[in-house]
């Protein structure tokens, strides 16, 4: 609008007078305001049109366009004026097109870019500012602070090493392939956030390229070693910045090489994980895996689908400790449910017989009737079976060692499950 000052006052013309130009300026601007910026049709029958249009443009002048990036937004005004500098008080409302990953700034009709606080001035977190959810913000103090229901409320904080679901599964159309991962949850293993699956998900052991998603890929070809057969493999659950999770293997303990794939397929942001079990690959293929099975009701508890549990059939008892390796029936550092069985073959007598097993930080002990982790009672072509649990060290051992030796006994060692902490 023109500047007027001085032309309508008592001196006379023509310092008094506005010339048609002038009045056609100010015309101008209300008839913008009645039929630009409020969608009126300019009627003489109709003298409240510009209180209508005041009220229309006062309604809707604070929303805009999203655009921009996930942590550099843009605000982009709709078919009127928008804001022209950065006052204490002004509010903005958008639709956001990508949700903040972390801190993140806004550039509001192109004013330039300022930083986007909670309401509390504290820094944004990953998916404060979210797709699909309206966001409304007010700019004070140098920087605009998130105030209405866009703002997401993190979940409480689970307890440090807490998991409950996530149950592993084979696939059913493909058992040495494919794991089904079921709904659930847990914390990070860095005590960061919480990990969150709201739907069951299916990852691929074999195929070339790792991807996010179900049904894809999980292991990562680019920057892990080849895969080797008969190899005990991480399994993990990974999580994001924004809040996804998705599954795949690794011998890294803190999944480097599955994280790093998963950000050059997918985008940077890859940084929390934790292991929630262990696959072994077949002797013979190493792009499968051996069918397993996980218990629900006791999710530590892991068993073989089909395979031969056996690793030290018919052996003879020993007085002295022996190291038994199980690579292949039990992961490394777990605990495995080793099976005993004790043939009497002696042709006489009660016999009695005890056995220790222990893992091999324990120091070495010569077992008895009253030291001892299982005793055998047995007679001329008994056959005897217990159950003992022992951790394995990081090489799939542990220790073995009777109270006699051999003379007419014979005993077979299964490993028929084993239990991982997860």
């Amino acid at each position: 609008m023109r500047d007027l000052t001085n032309k309508v006052d008592s001196v006379g013309p023509p310092t008094g007078q506005l010339t048609a130009a002038e009045w056609i300026d100010v015309a101008q601007e209300l008839k913008n305001l009645i039929e630009s910026y409020s969608a009126q049709t300019s009627s003489s029958g109709d003298l409240t049109q510009l209180s209508k249009a005041i009220a229309q443009f006062g309604n809707v002048s604070d929303y805009y366009t999203g655009g921009g990036t996930a942590n550099a937004q843009t605000l982009t005004i709709v078919a009127r004026p928008g804001a022209v500098a950065y006052v204490t008080g002004l509010r903005v409302r958008w639709k956001p097109t990508a949700t903040n990953t972390g801190a993140a700034t806004i550039n509001v009709n192109g004013l330039g870019a300022q930083t986007i606080t909670r309401f509390d001035g504290t820094v944004l977190q990953a998916g404060d500012i979210a797709t699909g959810r309206y966001a409304e913000a007010w700019y004070e103090a140098g920087a605009f602070r998130l105030t209405n229901n866009s703002l997401s409320i993190p979940s409480p904080a689970l307890p440090s090493g807490y998991i409950t679901g996530l149950i592993c599964g084979t696939s059913a159309a493909d058992p040495s392939h494919d794991i089904t991962f079921s709904v659930g949850q847990c914390r990070d293993a860095t005590n960061s956030v919480n990990l969150i699956l709201s739907s069951s998900l299916t990852k691929r052991f074999d195929g070339a390229s790792i991807a996010v998603g179900t049904g894809q890929t999980g292991f990562p070809t680019a920057t892990h070693p080849a895969r080797d057969a008969s190899t005990w493999y991480r399994v993990f659950i990974v999580g994001h910045v924004d809040g996804r999770v998705d599954f795949g293997f690794d011998t890294s303990t803190t999944a480097a090489f599955l994280r790093a794939d998963l950000v050059t397929a997918d985008v940077a942001g890859w940084n929390y994980y934790r292991q929630i079990g262990w696959v072994l690959t077949q002797s013979g293929d190493v792009n499968a895996f051996v069918p397993f099975s996980q218990h629900a009701e006791d999710p530590t508890v892991f068993s073989w689908v089909a395979h031969d549990t056996r690793f030290s059939p018919l052996g003879s008892l020993s007085a002295t400790r022996q190291t038994r390796a199980v690579p292949l029936l039990c992961p490394p550092s777990a605990v495995a449910e080793v099976v005993v069985g004790l043939l009497d073959t002696s042709g006489s007598g009660t016999s009695e017989r005890y056995l220790a097993l222990t893992d091999t930080d324990h120091a070495d002990i010569a077992p008895t009737n009253v030291l001892h982790t299982a005793g055998f009672f047995t007679r001329p072509g008994d056959s005897s079976w217990r159950t003992i649990p022992v951790r394995v060290n990081a090489s799939s051992e542990f220790y073995e060692r009777w109270s006699a030796s051999g003379g007419g006994f014979e005993r077979t060692i299964f490993v028929p499950r084993w239990r991982f902490a997860r």
